[in-house]
């Protein structure tokens, strides 16, 4: 890829390192944020951008450089200078017939204060990791077992592969947990500790489909955390719970498994997410519309490097959801991130892997996602807030003002007969 040198000139021009940056504060000569380098977990500002020639640099992790392409391979994980056309091509510099600069941030958003988590979840330790390795044995060979044919059938039926069953260690539960822990010699009463196991020594998800998350532990793959799905005729949303989770931090499904992707779609539930993978393409699942604030924090260190596609129920719970989790992810205007919404016919993501059309519909619905203008939206955003938050000081003085606070006649204001008097009314519910 060739890039002509004035474009390289344009980019330094008109980029600044100031757009990367969440609520920088200017002190003299200089910008002062906390870092938003990816493995630099600032809980104080120590980043400096030099607003006079351009250079900057973290006092925090110690990396720094002379420009904003500098600054674009250490905040995109690039190679310098190897992946310099990459990261001028990120900026928005212009080679061939491209037409969008998706990487281009309009301006500097302007938002209210963060309150983002500092970290992200915490994963068990080594002992927790042995109980969920020999949950997630179980339940694999549990769902290949004749008599769980029923659950295998309605996996198969959701459009799941069997090659994706096995290498996604779907399984199902049906209470022998307990004794393969004992034949491990391993603690019934860390696993009732994790959630696993009920106080009689039951299985919690008995009876459900079980899927297992699995992250990079010191280099080797380990099962950190498990969620489990009522199946069958007789499941009963209204009855019980449609999804169970273990005890402790709630994460992001498949986010290590898509650290090498350039692009990802970002569903709700884990099938969402299983259907996405049959399509080819890398997925996280969320689990709900309201993660938790380390969910949060993962989500923002997979926008540093990836593109992310919100892909959603096309109800209205869906889309609201999803504007609330990107509302709150407070992402900068560099990052890029698009909302796509699914056709009315189909129920959820989940639903494309059932269909024979499922895949057309998807890569349709891809093509006609719509980029946000990340600027744009933390305007919005600031507003809302500010519109929320005059409303909420109104309600709070007249409730402390009393159910009978004195108000001047309107007619006062009017310079009506009523001019200068005053009178009671009883307070309206808010």
């Amino acid at each position: 890829m060739r890039i002509l040198q004035s474009e390289i000139d344009r980019i330094k021009r008109d980029v600044s390192v100031e757009q990367f940056l969440v609520n920088p504060k200017r002190q003299g000569g200089f910008l002062v944020a906390c870092c938003p380098l990816p493995g630099h977990d600032d809980k104080t500002p120590s980043f400096r951008l030099n607003l006079a020639e351009g250079w900057w640099k973290c006092f925090g992790c110690g990396r720094g450089g002379s420009d904003v392409i500098t600054f674009a391979c250490a905040y995109w994980g690039l190679s310098w200078p190897h992946d310099f056309p990459l990261a001028l091509e990120r900026l928005g510099a212009r080679r061939g017939n491209l037409g969008e600069h998706r990487y281009l941030p309009p301006m500097l958003k302007v938002a209210p204060e963060p309150t983002r988590p500092v970290a992200g979840p915490r994963l068990p330790d080594r002992v927790a990791i042995d109980i969920y390795r020999a949950a997630a044995e179980v339940w694999a060979a549990n769902l290949w077992r004749p008599t769980n044919r029923d659950a295998l059938a309605y996996v198969r039926v959701r459009g799941i592969p069997d090659a994706l069953i096995r290498s996604e260690w779907v399984g199902v539960s049906s209470d022998t947990l307990g004794a393969e822990l004992r034949k491990r010699d391993l603690s019934p009463d860390t696993a009732q500790l994790l959630g696993l196991l009920r106080r009689d020594g039951h299985e919690t998800f008995a009876g459900r489909v079980t899927f297992v998350e699995w992250r990079l532990v010191d280099g080797n793959w380990a099962p950190v955390w498990a969620t489990a799905r009522v199946y069958g005729e007789g499941a009963a949303w209204d009855a019980e719970r449609k999804y169970l989770n273990v005890r402790g931090d709630r994460l992001v499904v498949g986010l290590d498994r898509c650290r090498q992707a350039h692009e990802v779609v970002v569903v709700e539930g884990v099938v969402d997410r299983l259907a996405i993978l049959r399509f080819g393409d890398a997925a996280v699942a969320l689990g709900s519309n309201q993660p938790s604030p380390g969910m949060y924090a993962e989500l923002r260190a997979l926008a540093r490097a990836h593109r992310l596609i919100l892909l959603g129920d096309p109800d209205r719970a869906g889309r609201k959801g999803r504007l609330r989790t990107l509302a709150t992810l407070d992402l900068p205007t560099a990052a890029e991130v698009y909302v796509a919404d699914l056709p009315p016919d189909v129920g959820d993501p989940g639903a494309l892997a059932e269909r024979p059309d499922g895949a057309a519909i998807y890569q349709t619905v891809k093509q006609a996602a719509r980029q946000i203008d990340l600027a744009r939206f933390g305007r919005l955003v600031a507003a809302c807030h500010a519109s929320y938050e005059s409303r909420k000081a109104a309600r709070c003085a007249r409730t402390h003002a009393g159910p009978m606070a004195p108000i001047r006649h309107r007619s006062s204001l009017e310079g009506g007969e009523n001019d200068g008097r005053m009178t009671t009314a009883r307070a309206q519910p808010t």
